[in-house]
């Protein structure tokens, strides 16, 4: 796959609808992983501790079960977008994080991006994110602050962009222009319609060309044809 470069490659960013779809498809993938963890981590504590202690808190009012469950979300969001630049929701829908400058984030980029910047993004009332409605790169607060860019991966072809009408344009070959013999300039010939018989010229084969009617004959060829078939051999006997 080839790397994005934005000076050869016409941009197309992810609108805020585009992305909110993408992180609610990965939002339900989360929750589903969080299960599973949830899962094993019953198995491992819930029978054998009186006293669970994946429930002291140890921040605020966050117990040890918290920062395990949001350590497992973070990293399906960290893993995804440093090997991949995206997630499972936006390649579903076709999208993908880039650099300004086209590199391969690193990964502090991507560490900071989906963590200290999602959490400002998201701490007044979700500000951040609507940011991306806003910009005209489509960038949210923590694109901003990692300077990222979500794009369209591959140019999709739209009504809008002309692309999908371009296929149904039928292209006229074009043809040398003919001269007339006059002094004026050289006036092109369209190409015939389809479907439409070749003209009949001097040249052409015979079996090209359509037949004459009888009444359109020269007066020597119509003799000529009803002599053939008027002509009648005399009888012997009535000559005896």
């Amino acid at each position: 796959m080839q790397a994005y470069n934005p000076i050869t490659q016409k941009v197309v960013y992810a609108g805020f609808w585009a992305r909110l779809s993408a992180y609610l498809i990965d939002l339900v993938l989360v929750w589903m992983g969080q299960l599973l963890v949830r899962l094993v981590l019953f198995l491992m504590f819930g029978f054998f501790w009186e006293q669970n202690p994946l429930d002291w808190t140890f921040l605020f009012q966050y117990t040890f079960r918290d920062a395990i469950l949001y350590g497992a979300g973070v990293t399906y969001f960290i893993l995804c977008t440093y090997y991949a630049g995206a997630t499972l929701g936006k390649k579903a829908l076709n999208l993908k994080v880039v650099s300004a400058e086209g590199s391969k984030l690193s990964f502090l980029d991507v560490l900071y991006r989906e963590t200290i910047g999602r959490f400002l993004s998201a701490f007044v009332l979700g500000i951040g994110y609507l940011l991306v409605g806003l910009t005209n790169e489509k960038k949210g607060l923590h694109d901003i602050l990692c300077d990222t860019r979500v794009v369209y991966e591959k140019k999709i072809p739209t009504y809008a962009n002309g692309d999908i009408n371009k296929r149904y344009v039928q292209t006229v070959p074009t043809v040398p222009p003919v001269s007339s013999g006059s002094t004026g300039p050289d006036v092109p010939v369209p190409p015939p319609p389809i479907g439409t018989p070749p003209a009949a010229g001097p040249d052409a084969p015979m079996q090209d060309k359509p037949p004459v009617p009888p009444s359109m004959q020269p007066p020597q060829q119509r003799r000529d044809i009803a002599d053939r078939y008027m002509h009648v051999e005399p009888r012997k006997d009535r000559e005896k």
